[in-house]
């Protein structure tokens, strides 16, 4: 990296650390919406190669509508994107109400949870009254068990609205990617319970117009399943004062329960994803030289590892190295990274996500080979350019 490039990266985790506040690109969509600020979308279109279709004895289904050559194929296995909701059961949890619990073991990119929301609630509505009515309304169009499982979910606002918004308020989950600005209900999906370093990620799918869940992680039997409830995984202070504000309650897990030293380093590292993230944000925007971009992103994957972070943020990552390798013509390397991309949104978001059917299609339009013969370490130093 030269000197302006290493110069420009300290500015940026500095000004970080030191309270600058710019927008992070490295946002979670997963949380409750309470109706406040919009979650991050997206510009991104494709072409499916899916139909949602009535299937015979089977109701609707995805149905392609193109032959898939069997080089397109994937090799994960079909076990991991079924939905089957034996794999959890929703039962008390000590100081959280109720919640998902593992019924059996979860393995890492298991999708065990998809769901329809029960109804939707618009977005940009600022008037409490007439945000009342809205709900108000859709909570009568429900069935008498629609309405009792409504009524049991947890409202964190008391009698500050009518129990109907409350409950709406608080569990209200971004439909990020539908075709319209709104979020939705859900009678499962919505009990699940926050951790800062969660093991489970939801996401809107469009395609099957449902709210999947996969596993981040493998998730053991009697094992809470949670999701994060935050903007962004920030420092713990950050991350306390938000859930307060927001969700009203002190978060107790297992990253912000670390002793204060391991604490400290943890915070450490996660203030230097994000300083990498608007580092990279700005030179896809302003353009940089490869060798410092990919150099820097490999400095953030090799913080991942020390985090054990395994979510979003990775697959975006990958997404990244992708953009750069392309702005300067390197197929091989856009290749990889393209590919790379593909099988970490498949963990997170299944193979029938548009964000990942996209990414495949991008992987296969590109044939270059990177050069062979390398050992493995060898092989890493020549795609993130630490050795020419």
């Amino acid at each position: 990296m030269d000197g302006k490039l290493a110069e420009w990266f300290a500015e940026l985790i500095n000004g970080f650390q030191h309270g600058e506040q710019k927008q992070a690109r490295l946002v979670n969509d997963s949380g409750p919406l309470m109706f406040d600020g919009g979650p991050r979308t997206t510009s991104d279109t494709t072409d499916s190669m899916y139909d949602l279709k009535d299937v015979p004895r089977k109701g609707k289904g995805l149905v392609a509508t193109r032959s898939i050559p069997q080089e397109e194929a994937t090799n994960v296995s079909n076990d991991l994107i079924q939905p089957a909701k034996s794999l959890y059961t929703v039962r008390s949890i000590a100081g959280k109400g109720k919640g998902l619990v593992a019924a059996e073991r979860i393995v890492k990119g298991t999708r065990l949870l998809s769901e329809a929301p029960i109804f939707r609630v618009p977005r940009g509505i600022s008037n409490i009254k007439t945000l009342e009515g809205v709900v108000e309304n859709e909570v009568q169009r429900l069935t008498t068990g629609q309405k009792a499982a409504f009524f049991d979910l947890t409202n964190i606002y008391g009698d500050d609205h009518s129990e109907s918004l409350g409950i709406a308020r608080t569990n209200v989950l971004p439909l990020v990617g539908s075709d319209d600005a709104s979020g939705g209900l859900f009678l499962d999906a919505s009990r699940i319970n926050h951790s800062c370093r969660h093991n489970a990620h939801n996401t809107w799918n469009e395609n099957i117009g449902e709210l999947t869940v996969h596993a981040l992680r493998d998730i053991d039997p009697g094992q809470g399943i949670t999701i994060s409830y935050l903007p962004s995984t920030s420092e713990f202070a950050e991350r306390q004062r938000h859930l307060k504000e927001k969700f009203k309650f002190k978060c107790k897990c297992e990253l912000c329960s670390l002793p204060v030293v391991k604490r400290e380093l943890s915070d450490k590292r996660l203030t230097n994803i994000q300083g990498i993230d608007r580092f990279i944000g700005a030179a896809l925007l302003d353009g940089v030289d490869p060798v410092a971009a990919l150099n820097i992103l490999r400095m953030m994957f090799d913080l991942f590892e020390e985090e054990d972070i395994w979510d979003g943020r990775v697959a975006r990552a990958y997404k990244d190295a992708f953009d750069i390798a392309m702005e300067n013509d390197d197929a091989p390397r856009a290749r990889i990274f393209a590919t790379r991309a593909y099988e970490a949104w498949c963990l997170i978001e299944g193979e029938d996500s548009i964000t990942t059917i996209k990414m495949k299609r991008a992987a296969d339009q590109l044939s270059a080979q990177p050069p062979e013969g390398l050992d493995k370490a060898k092989f890493e130093n020549w795609l993130w350019m630490v050795e020419f």
